[in-house]
C-alpha cells in the first residue's frame, strides 16, 4: 500500500502538498513509498533458506532446479501482466512495443534504453532475477571465508557502488540506480538476518519488541531522509555520501524489522498475524503487478473531480486499494495458486522453504 500511495502521491497526484503547519503530510506519507527495499530484503532472506538449506556444495542441477522453481513462480503473472502493459501502450502510442515487452519478459530491461516505458515498476523483478544470478556465488564464497566477511564485502561494494555510479532514477534510458550493484547490500542484509533467524539468535535487546520495532523503523526513517533531495543537493559531497548510504541505511532499518517480527513476540507482530494482512501478504506480488495503471486512472480521475484537492493521493489510494484487492485475488489464483498446488503435490522443486520461513514466505 505503501508503493500504490507512492506512485500515485508522485506520478498521479503531481505530488500534491496537503499542509499542516510546516509539515507537507502528503510527503510525509510517501516514506512508505520504499516498499519495493523492504521486498529486497524480505527476498535475501527467504531466498537464503530457500536455496542454502537444501545443498551443501554447488551443483549445476540443484542450481538449475531452484531457478526453475522461480521462474515457476514468478513468471507466469508477470508475463501476463506485462501482455496487458503492452496493449495499454498501443492504446496510447498506436504501435505494439515489442521490443520492450521482449525486454522485460527477458529480465533485461534495465540493460535497453527506454524499455522500462513500458511499465515502471516491472524493473524490481529483473533485480530480483539478476540475485537469483549471484546468490550460488554468494553461498559458495561464504561457506569458503566465512558469511561475516563475505556480506560485509558484498555490501561494502555496494556502497562503493552507488557512490562512484549512482544517481537518482530520473526516467533515464538506463538507470544505474535500480541495477543488482546498487541494490545488492538488500538482499545481503536480508541474507544475514535468515542465518540469524535460522540460528535462534535473537535481534540486539534495543531492536526487540515493540520498541524496538520502533527502533528499526527509526532507522529506516534515516535512510528515507537521505533519499530526499533537500539532503542530496546541500553540496556535492553531501550528495555523493547521501546516495552511498541512504538505500544501505533504509534496507538496514528493514533487515532489523524482519528480524524483530520473525524473532520476538510484539503488538506488530501479531498484526501481520491478523487474516486481512496475511491475506494482503498472500496477494501483495500480484497486487504490485497490476497497481500500476489503475492507480494513476483512479488518482487522475479523482485529482479532476476535486479539482486537485490536497486529500486526493490518500483517497485514492483507499480507493485503488479497493479496486486492486479483487484483481490481484483473481491473478493470484489464477496465475500463483498452480504453483503452490503443485509444490504441495510434489510436482514443484522441493524445498525447507515451509518450515524455515513461516508465513514471511507467502508473497515471495
Amino acid at each position: 500500500m505503501g508503493v500504490i500511495y507512492g506512485h500515485i502521491w508522485a506520478f498521479g497526484c503531481k505530488s500534491t502538498p496537503m499542509r499542516i503547519g510546516p509539515v507537507d503530510v502528503n510527503r510525509l506519507l510517501s516514506i512508505f513509498g520504499t516498499g519495493v527495499d523492504l521486498f529486497f530484503v524480505i527476498s535475501g532472506f527467504c531466498m537464503y533458506l530457500m536455496y542454502a538449506g537444501r545443498i551443501d556444495a554447488f551443483r549445476w542441477s540443484t542450481y538449475g532446479s531452484f531457478l526453475s522453481g522461480r521462474a515457476q513462480r514468478i513468471l507466469p503473472a508477470y508475463l501476463v501482466a506485462i501482455l496487458f502493459a503492452g496493449f495499454v501502450r498501443m492504446a496510447e502510442q498506436g504501435a505494439f512495443p515489442w521490443r520492450n515487452v521482449i525486454a522485460n519478459a527477458l529480465f533485461v530491461q534495465l540493460f535497453v534504453p527506454d524499455a522500462l516505458a513500458l511499465n515502471d515498476v516491472f524493473w524490481s523483478l529483473a533485480t530480483e532475477w539478476h540475485f537469483y544470478m549471484v546468490l550460488p556465488a554468494l553461498i559458495a564464497i561464504g561457506d569458503r571465508v566465512g558469511y561475516p566477511l563475505t556480506l560485509f564485502a558484498a555490501i561494502l561494494l555496494s556502497i562503493l557502488y552507488r557512490a562512484v555510479f549512482s544517481e537518482p532514477y530520473r526516467g533515464e534510458p538506463i538507470p544505474l540506480d535500480l541495477q543488482l550493484p546498487s541494490r545488492l547490500g538488500e538482499f545481503c542484509l536480508g541474507i544475514a538476518v535468515a542465518r540469524s533467524f535460522a540460528a535462534g539468535r535473537l535481534p540486539p535487546p534495543w531492536f526487540r519488541g515493540a520498541h524496538g520495532f520502533v527502533a528499526a523503523f527509526a532507522v529506516m526513517c534515516v535512510g528515507r531522509v537521505l533519499l530526499t533531495e533537500q539532503v542530496t543537493q546541500i553540496s556535492e559531497t553531501a550528495g555523493v555520501v547521501a546516495r552511498a548510504f541512504n538505500i544501505p541505511i533504509l534496507a538496514c532499518g528493514y533487515a532489523l524489522i524482519v528480524w524483530n517480527v520473525v524473532s520476538c513476540e510484539s503488538v506488530f507482530a501479531r498484526l501481520l498475524r491478523t487474516f486481512p494482512l496475511q491475506w494482503l501478504g498472500k496477494i501483495s506480488y500480484s497486487m504490485y503487478l497490476w497497481h500500476w495503471f489503475p492507480s494513476l486512472w483512479i488518482a487522475g480521475w479523482l485529482m479532476r473531480l476535486f479539482d486537485g484537492a490536497a486529500f486526493v493521493p490518500i483517497v485514492a489510494t483507499l480507493v485503488a486499494t479497493a479496486v486492486l484487492w479483487p484483481v490481484a485475488t483473481l491473478s493470484y489464483r489464477l496465475f500463483e495458486a498452480p504453483y503452490f498446488s503443485r509444490r504441495a503435490r510434489g510436482g514443484a522443486p522441493a524445498t525447507n522453504e515451509s518450515a524455515s520461513t513461516g508465513n514471511v514466505r507467502s508473497s515471495t
